[in-house]
């Protein structure tokens, strides 16, 4: 079963989100669950976030994972197989879906730059909540998960549109459905 991670790189979109709708487990990542409200789970690294944004979360009915406790939320706190924890709930929410048993993920919105000149597929976060700050590590750090995560027998696709990553194999969202999904 394929596992399908919404991060909220600039080059994400909502049309993105609904292609792998119900094509197997799925983790919206910060506020890719507005586009992805049905997702199985919704991770959040920064308790800041949860502060800011839970209140207005009492519809979403998926699983709340965080590397922090707040309220309902469960804590993920990495895993010594990974050499790397990341610096962002993208990196974060991928390294908790091999430890909860993935074997297949795929990446959207993972851009992991600043794609045109903006840092979210959303509008940006208020100024106490941080906008990726330190976005030039973290293909860097993804590299060491990169490495982890093969060791670790798991695969990974990135159906990114724009990305900084070259460790993982890249496809569209359409081939990665045509060539994974349909000709099954």
């Amino acid at each position: 079963m394929w596992w399908f991670i919404f991060a909220t790189g600039p080059s994400f979109r909502r049309t993105d989100a609904e292609l792998f709708r119900g094509l197997g487990k799925s983790i919206a990542v910060n506020n890719a669950v507005f586009y992805a409200p049905w997702s199985d789970c919704l991770y959040a690294c920064d308790l800041k976030w949860w502060q800011y944004y839970s209140d207005g979360l009492s519809w979403y009915k998926g699983e709340r994972w965080s590397h922090q406790h707040y309220k309902e939320n469960r804590s993920f706190t990495g895993d010594c197989q990974f050499a790397s924890f990341g610096g962002n709930s993208g990196h974060q929410a991928l390294q908790m879906a091999a430890v909860k048993g993935a074997k297949k993920i795929c990446l959207l919105g993972f851009d992991q730059q600043f794609t045109g000149g903006i840092k979210h597929c959303h509008d940006d976060h208020p100024d106490r909540l941080g906008n990726a700050p330190q976005i030039d590590h973290y293909p860097g750090y993804m590299e060491k998960t990169g490495r982890d995560l093969k060791r670790m027998g798991v695969e990974v696709v990135n159906c990114t549109r724009e990305t900084a990553l070259t460790m993982f194999p890249r496809m569209t969202p359409e081939q990665f459905i045509s060539e994974n999904i349909i000709s099954r």
